[in-house]
């Protein structure tokens, strides 16, 4: 049991990337705090950088207290309106937030990891080895056999502060976090920071264009059109600016169709094919998640393994096949919701618990004494005594 314990007391307490400067909002103004002007001005002039509005940071501090800046004057569009903000939908993620942040993208939505790879391969973008603000900059792990895996991706800004968000859950807003904290959390050391030889984790930096700069002359008006206006729903939609309902859905899906075919009377080898089509390819898969969440997820009354083809994990409570890879948040709210209702039996409770720590889950307060009162028992078939 104590193992249980342990497991559990585990999944209550979350990582949270640490922040040396915070944000509030007041009265439709951006402030920044921290606990010296150094790290707002240089966050000020990154900001400004990006933004190219020249201004000059007013900085004050408190005797006892933090100092303060207004930020909100020198942010780009993206940041005034993402920055310590959730989304409505799960999907949008690191890698669509690293492409926001830079300029690269206007479009809010889920990314793969390999249309990322496209992106940074193309010519819109150079691999550069000393940082400044905009860069894109992606954590990557090398396995024995030589194959590079993706893990994380963000925008540097400066080192007190990169535009950051954790995963594609709705729940983790954008942040500006410190930069040592992130390296920390996926396990970088300080040597392999820019610096992949002899590391089985380090980082890449790459300067990028903006996408659309590859598609000027390359696509035409209907295309460009047709892109605009599925981004711009769908941005809508994450914000929560407008409810997404059905028609608008299979507008945007026959919108898709059209640019499919649009696409493929591209040129092949095209760099810009390339990335449109893993663009489409993303987007579909965010209006199916749209969909899934929107119709909520029913109980099938059966349970149903398969794997997660990425890590060989499994999805045991009859959680709908669809969407397997990108929906597992939503899959984590509905075990816990048949754990308070007592639905679940006692191989499903193991199975469900292994599945949040692997996934590295935390729990509330709440969560974790509902589990305790109502499997308590449970656990100790788990996962023995001790």
């Amino acid at each position: 049991m104590a193992m249980a314990k342990l497991i559990l007391f585990t999944l209550l307490f979350s990582w949270a990337f640490a922040q040396d400067i915070e944000i509030h909002r007041v009265d439709g103004k951006i402030f920044a705090e921290a606990n010296s002007c150094e790290k707002l001005v240089a966050q000020y002039s990154a900001l400004s950088q990006m933004s190219k509005i020249k201004r000059r940071a007013n900085c004050s501090c408190e005797l006892g207290s933090k100092c303060t800046v207004e930020l909100g004057s020198v942010m780009p569009k993206i940041y005034k309106e993402l920055l310590d903000r959730n989304l409505k939908y799960e999907g949008p993620n690191c890698w669509n937030a690293a492409l926001l942040g830079a300029g690269s993208t206007k479009s809010i939505r889920y990314m793969d990891d390999s249309e990322l790879k496209i992106i940074l391969n193309s010519p819109i973008c150079e691999k550069v080895s000393e940082l400044r603000p905009g860069d894109i900059v992606t954590i990557k792990k090398r396995s024995s056999s030589g194959r590079v895996q993706e893990l994380h991706g963000f925008t540097y800004l400066t080192s007190f502060g990169v535009f950051n968000k954790e995963n594609g859950d709705a729940s983790k807003p954008y942040t500006f976090a410190n930069l040592d904290s992130v390296l920390k959390k996926y396990q970088v050391s300080l040597k392999c920071h820019l610096n992949e030889s002899d590391c089985e984790l380090y980082t890449e930096a790459h300067r990028c264009s903006k996408i659309d700069e590859l598609f000027e002359s390359k696509i035409n008006h209907n295309l460009k059109k047709s892109l605009m206006s599925v981004s711009c729903i769908l941005n809508k939609a994450f914000k929560g600016q407008e409810v997404v309902g059905s028609n608008n859905l299979s507008s945007i899906t026959s919108v898709l169709d059209v640019m499919d075919y649009q696409i493929s009377e591209m040129k092949h080898g095209d760099p810009a094919k390339e990335i449109l089509i893993e663009k489409l390819s993303s987007l579909r898969k965010g209006i199916r998640d749209i969909q899934d969440m929107e119709s909520g997820i029913k109980e099938s009354g059966e349970v149903i393994n398969f794997k997660d083809s990425d890590e060989n994990q499994f999805y045991p409570l009859g959680f709908s096949k669809s969407g397997e890879k990108y929906q597992y948040e939503n899959y984590v709210n509905f075990g816990l919701l048949q754990i308070g209702q007592k639905k679940l039996n006692d191989y499903m409770v193991c199975e469900f618990l292994q599945f949040l720590q692997f996934k590295n889950k935390k729990l509330s307060e709440k969560e974790f004494k509902t589990i305790e009162a109502n499997y308590g028992e449970v656990l100790r078939n788990c996962y023995g005594e001790e």
